[in-house]
């Protein structure tokens, strides 16, 4: 996973569904059968986050917990204290998504936006970037 400039019908759409608090598996629109998730092998601080085949096992879920309007965490469902994070906040294209210890700062905050077509672009807080699945 990588950070993009953000703009409507980029690669980054993400396939989920009603945002509330709760389990989500976050699909990708242009891999069928993908999704975001880890190697399940073991979960700690700096974790690559990358696309895995669709599965019921916790390490492709995330629990999407609602911080402010449109904002939200995106912990993995088998240790909720690691979210998404953009490595160092970094506001450039590129820039690894990972996973990391909730701290509450920006480069862990992430906006979901809907998309007119019905899926959804997350868009990083502090970096302004959408996450985007490198398929190649």
């Amino acid at each position: 996973m990588r950070t993009y400039s953000y703009k409507y019908g980029d690669t980054c759409r993400i396939d989920i569904s009603d945002i509330e608090t709760g389990y989500y598996t976050i699909e990708s629109v242009l891999a069928e059968n993908k999704v975001i998730g880890v190697n399940n092998k073991a979960l700690y601080n700096g974790k690559n986050v990358d696309l895995r085949t669709k599965t019921d096992y916790n390490y492709t879920k995330w629990f999407i917990k609602k911080i402010e309007r449109d904002i939200y965490t995106i912990a993995n469902a088998d240790n909720t204290r690691l979210v998404l994070d953009v490595n160092g906040n970094e506001k450039k294209n590129k820039t690894n998504i990972q996973l990391y210890t909730f701290n509450s700062t920006d480069a862990q905050k992430w906006i979901i936006r809907k998309n007119s077509d019905g899926n959804y672009n997350l868009i990083g807080v502090g970096s302004q970037k959408a996450l985007d699945i490198n398929l190649f």
